[in-house]
């Protein structure tokens, strides 16, 4: 994905499927070469790497026809590809290459390279996409949903009429590949169907590690970085806001040194990811260095002092939140409408019981609570350390990656 390209420059060894020239580790040359590495060869590697991403059918419109092939045939041409992928490395970007928003072509490759690696330490990073607009689950996986579940028969048509001239409206448009549904049931339909077909390619992923052997040597951490709405609080296939349908993530981990069928019931952010992955990987760190907590205290101690959660939104509205068992603030930190929506969601800054009123469906801002909470909130936020200022790094796909964001509906 183009953001982590960035990442990329400071040691992927592999990046949707190129070998990238400028990751030197300590006597390693290119796999399968006896040339070394040259600094001098990343500027190209970036130019095939955008290309290659241009090209992975991302972006709804791209490789439509793919997505409503039978199901065999779609697997027919993933080995294809990825069989080209790995016989020719950053060459393939010139050929016909894996559609990579499809889980189950990334979940090819990644079986290839944990097979090819699992020898060696290795870090694989899998980001699918299949759940996020536009939802491209396998078309007999939707029709089977459509089959077994009632699904609502709201007119698709409706929904756009009711969201008028929009970027939501637009969303609606392009929440499956090629026509547009006819009922709000039939896109539910596809987003189940996604789930279940991300599910199945983790599992496929967690198999692969058993049948290697080397699944009691691996940390396993599966999580999202954000939710789904599907019509709570009135947005609709998409996530922007600080609801519960979009700050709720999951979180599951698997390692020999974590107890088997654990839940923990209290507050955890992605932030306190990165230090459990130091604790269990036995690596030093300093507490002032990170805003998270190894989750190992919690795990293993029982010991876990977080009595809230913060959140902050930009892509939709401006808003901060805080939230505990009982009660979320969201703070507006401007007057202006939800940039997808034309809309305010709430106007203003909004206040919700949690434990009568789960759905967040009714702004309770006048509550004498709410005054605390907001204090709470302000206090958290004064307590952040503000980041180091430094020198503003352009990069030379600063436009594209913009008209990216844009095109998938960050901007």
């Amino acid at each position: 994905l183009d953001w982590m390209g960035r990442w990329h420059k400071r040691g992927y060894t592999y990046y949707a499927g190129l070998y990238n020239p400028s990751f030197c580790p300590k006597q390693k040359t290119k796999p399968d070469s006896s040339q070394a590495c040259e600094n001098s060869d990343t500027d190209k590697f970036f130019q095939k790497l955008k290309h290659k991403i241009a090209n992975t059918h991302l972006i709804p419109g791209k490789g439509d026809w793919y997505y409503h092939l039978p199901f065999s045939l779609r697997k027919y041409l993933r080995k294809s590809a990825i069989d080209v992928n790995m016989a020719m490395g950053a060459d393939f970007s010139r050929k016909r290459r894996p559609v990579l928003s499809d889980s189950a072509g990334l979940t090819d490759l990644a079986i290839r390279y944990i097979q090819k690696y699992k020898q060696d330490n290795f870090f694989l990073f899998v980001h699918y996409w299949d759940n996020h607009i536009p939802y491209t689950a396998p078309v007999s996986s939707v029709k089977e949903y459509l089959r077994k579940y009632e699904y609502p028969r709201d007119s698709v048509r409706s929904l756009k009429a009711k969201l008028g001239p929009t970027r939501a409206s637009d969303l609606v448009s392009k929440a499956t590949r090629g026509r547009t549904p006819k009922t709000t049931g039939e896109i539910l339909a596809h987003y189940d169907a996604s789930i279940s077909y991300v599910d199945s390619n983790v599992g496929r992923i967690y198999q692969t590690l058993a049948d290697e052997n080397i699944l009691d040597d691996t940390l396993i951490i599966f999580t999202a970085d954000h939710g789904e709405s599907l019509g709570e609080n009135d947005i609709h296939f998409d996530h922007h806001g600080l609801y519960d349908a979009q700050m709720h993530i999951p979180l599951i981990m698997h390692h020999p040194s974590l107890p088997s069928g654990g839940v923990y019931d209290e507050f955890v952010q992605p932030f306190d990811i990165m230090p459990t992955i130091l604790d269990i990987a036995g690596i030093p760190w300093d507490a002032s260095d990170f805003c998270g907590q190894s989750l190992l205290n919690l795990i293993h101690k029982q010991q876990w002092d977080r009595d809230f959660v913060y959140g902050h939104e930009k892509a939709g509205q401006k808003k901060q939140m805080i939230r505990d068992h009982k009660f979320k603030y969201i703070q507006a930190m401007d007057d202006a409408k939800c940039r997808y929506c034309d809309k305010y969601h709430s106007k203003g800054d909004e206040f919700y019981d949690l434990i009568s009123d789960p759905s967040e469906q009714k702004n309770i801002i006048d509550n004498p609570q709410a005054k605390k909470y907001l204090e709470k909130l302000e206090k958290y936020v004064a307590s952040m350390k503000s980041p180091e200022k430094g020198d503003h790094v352009e990069f030379s796909d600063e436009k594209y990656i913009v008209e990216r964001f844009k095109a998938l509906g960050y901007m």
